[in-house]
């Protein structure tokens, strides 16, 4: 529908300029027509010859759901021997006064060919015009929302927030393309409409759309309206064409929330009926979500999905033999999927499985299993349907194992065993088959999963809940303590869930934890590799369930949570690393846990 009233607008434009320009049977000369934010037009400019008076569109007309507030022109003609005046009527549209606070500058001034007939009549004049929607009904100025910072670019299809200041909810948004007028015509004049997700006074999340044909990339003054359509002074912000289609960097680890290929997020969940469902982000960023799919089964297990090397997202479940299955995109990025295959032969499962990719491209599945035990079992290549065989790490795990890889590519696995401390296991190189021996980091902890994380100087870090104190824990290798780790650090806080991490751009570790008070909340490290910590922080929220985290393609980290009524929310940083969230969107569906 904006697709279609955008053409005819242009169009509208086009013909109306094309026809007011034209009308000599009055002898009317027409030079420009305006649109403006609410979607009015105006004619201005022009000459009558013979005085004749222009009977065109008056005040309050109709036009394409919009309207024309009025047309102006000199009323003053010029018999110069039976034909029209050479005069023309020049709109300046000065950025940085007139369209950007949505009035309009007219000047004129050609003088006439014969001076001495038409001496009195040089139009050495200037209007200013200002539109009614810029007034209260008593003629004083209405106040005007504001914006206080907007993106100074934007690719179409993007998904952006507006801080902006405004005593009532602002309701909707406008693109005015910057004009380029020659000889009376504008072929660039255009307004395109922004919906907001939600009414605000304090911050906008707008989303451009997607088709070039709508909005041509280029310059645009950016308005926000309120309630009453009174608009802002604009922004001017440079929409960009989409970047040749591009491969997004993949996770080597998994998680319920996973970055497809083409850089849009996925989410997978345990629905209320025991399926395993799926939504993903519409476009790359975007705060909206797709429908729910199911993509069947009967899990007795969270899910865990992670790209393979050639970029399709594999999602690896419990089903209620305890056998662990498997599903995987037919292509990259793709919506059709295959059906599930169980990973047979080996141990049954008695948690929640984790999964990482090897430096070779290969998955690699680890699971607690029925008898407590720690397996792990490998894709015989990178990609393939086919596994090799289980193996026994040992182990009397009491959590679900979490996996990370070392900055040399050796998986390294970290659980919690009947000791009630962090313990850990790794490849002794890269890929390999051969595994070291468990060693114990110490601690006190329960059966929650720990998390671990990477920092940007290659050291891994591993965050659990403190048994003792409920606070969140951490311990950090390091080569100058014994055993290459240092003693376990408080971070101080409550926490009922197992904790997350989520990885800024700049390559700050972020944790999410959900308080004894059921919000999330967050901790970040105040620098990439820092052991400075900022305080925890709450983000709000009824909470069910702990954080999934993961960053999008433009750096934003974000998270989904399950809430009271056991839907889906969803929730991302305002610019890539700010500690400033836009607070929870729904999207939907019925997990039976997350």
């Amino acid at each position: 529908m904006m697709k279609r009233t955008l053409l005819v607008t242009v169009l509208m434009l086009l013909v109306l300029t094309a026809i007011l320009a034209d009308i000599r049977g009055s002898g009317l000369i027409i030079a420009m027509i305006d649109v403006y934010t609410d979607a009015g037009l105006t004619a201005f400019g022009g000459d009558t010859w013979q005085f004749t008076a222009w009977s065109g569109p008056t005040a309050g007309g109709n036009w394409n759901g919009g309207h024309i507030y009025g047309s102006f022109n000199d009323g003053h003609g010029c018999p110069n021997s039976g034909t029209d005046r050479n005069i023309a009527f020049v709109e300046i549209t000065n950025v940085d006064f007139t369209v950007k606070t949505n009035t309009v500058i007219t000047c004129s001034g050609v003088p006439p060919n014969d001076p001495v007939l038409c001496r009195h009549y040089g139009h050495k004049d200037v209007e200013i015009y200002s539109p009614p929607y810029l007034f209260q009904a008593n003629g004083t100025l209405a106040p005007r929302p504001s914006i206080s910072s907007a993106p100074a670019a934007v690719s179409l299809g993007e998904t952006f927030n507006v801080s902006i200041s405004s005593g009532t909810n602002v309701t909707s948004a406008a693109l005015m393309r910057l004009p380029t007028v020659t000889h009376s015509l504008n072929f660039d004049q255009r307004r395109v409409v922004l919906t907001p997700q939600f009414p605000s006074t304090t911050n906008l999340t707008l989303t451009i759309p997607n088709q070039g044909s709508i909005v041509p990339p280029g310059y645009y003054m950016l308005f926000v309206l309120n309630s009453s359509g009174v608009p802002s002074v604009s922004r001017m912000i440079k929409v960009n064409a989409p970047a040749v289609p591009q491969n997004f960097p993949l996770s080597e680890v998994g998680s319920r929330m996973v970055r497809n290929f083409d850089g849009r997020l996925q989410v997978f969940y345990k629905g209320a009926d025991n399926a395993l469902w799926t939504s993903v982000q519409t476009s790359v960023g975007a705060n909206t979500w797709s429908t729910h799919v199911n993509l069947g089964g009967a899990l007795t297990s969270n899910p865990v999905a992670v790209a393979n090397a050639d970029g399709r997202l594999e999602v690896f479940v419990k089903g209620s033999d305890n056998v662990i299955y498997h599903r995987w995109q037919l292509t990259a990025g793709s919506s059709s999927w295959s059906g599930f295959v169980g990973i047979t032969g080996g141990p049954t499962a008695g948690g929640d499985p984790a999964v990482a990719r090897n430096n070779d491209g290969r998955l690699q599945v680890f699971y607690r299993g029925g008898d407590n035990l720690l397996y792990t079992v490998a894709q015989n290549s990178a990609g393939s349907s086919t596994w090799s065989f289980f193996t026994n790490l040992a182990g009397t795990l009491i959590s679900d194992p979490t996996v990370v890889l070392n900055a040399d590519g050796r998986m390294e696995v970290f659980a919690v065993l009947t000791d009630n401390g962090i313990s850990h296991i790794w490849q002794t190189t890269a890929g390999s088959i051969n595994w070291s021996s468990w060693f114990g980091l110490g601690g006190f902890t329960n059966s929650l999963k720990p998390d671990a994380a990477r920092n940007t100087d290659g050291f891994l870090q591993v965050f659990f809940r403190d048994a003792g104190t409920t606070g969140l824990s951490f311990f950090r290798q390091s080569p100058s303590f014994p055993g290459g780790w240092s003693p376990s650090t408080s971070l101080g806080g409550g926490l009922v869930s197992a904790p997350t991490v989520g990885i800024n751009a700049d390559g700050r570790l972020e944790i999410f934890i959900r308080g004894t008070d059921n919000q999330l909340h967050h901790i970040w490290q105040t620098a990439p590799s820092s052991s400075t910590w900022s305080a925890s922080t709450p983000l709000g929220g009824g909470l069910t369930s702990g954080a999934a985290p993961a960053q999008n393609a433009n750096g934003r980290v974000a998270v989904i949570v399950r809430g009271l009524d056991n839907a889906l929310y969803y929730n991302v940083q305002t610019s890539a690393g700010s500690s400033s969230w836009t607070g929870f969107f729904p999207i939907g569906g019925n997990a039976s846990s997350f």
